[in-house]
């Protein structure tokens, strides 16, 4: 079932390294590893590519950031959107933040529509998480519901 846990535990085991020690290399604690291992979390950006450098060449950051996102929260129709996003290294840092925040998303419910309104937008390149919510926010006044809501 949680195939990027899998992925990881099995990359992890093929190097010979305990959690612990994956742990020391990547700059996390041990329970991280172990909570990504059971699909409880999903790494950040930065964490996936220290994992993969971490683990190659029996796991890629490709890999690990398509099945990351692949089981990260579907059913709100974003998972190319965030796809693209987390691959895209020319993404804005504040965007990519966010994409790589999926209890974040879950809370949010950001659909494929606002993923595409929030990657249009021309932002200046420091632009934060928080901003990219903000954003999302603003959008979100602006823009009538059209999704289950009958006019009046």
């Amino acid at each position: 079932m949680n195939t990027l846990g899998n992925k990881l535990r099995s990359a992890r085991k093929a190097k010979h390294l305990s959690q612990i020690e994956l742990a020391r290399l990547v700059d996390t604690d041990p329970s991280h590893i172990s909570r990504i291992e059971k699909g409880e979390r999903t790494p950040t950006l930065e964490l996936a590519k220290a994992l993969a450098l971490a683990l190659a060449p029996h796991l890629s950051a490709e890999e690990l950031l398509d099945l990351g996102v692949r089981e990260a929260r579907p059913g709100y129709g974003a998972d190319d959107a965030l796809r693209r996003i987390l691959t895209d290294y020319t993404a804005p840092q504040g965007l990519r933040e966010l994409a790589s925040d999926h209890d974040l998303i879950a809370a949010l419910r950001i659909t494929a529509d606002e993923w595409r309104a929030l990657t249009t937008c021309a932002l200046p390149a420091n632009v934060s998480k928080e901003g990219y919510v903000q954003l999302l926010v603003t959008l979100r006044a602006i823009t009538p519901k059209t999704h289950g809501v009958t006019g009046t």
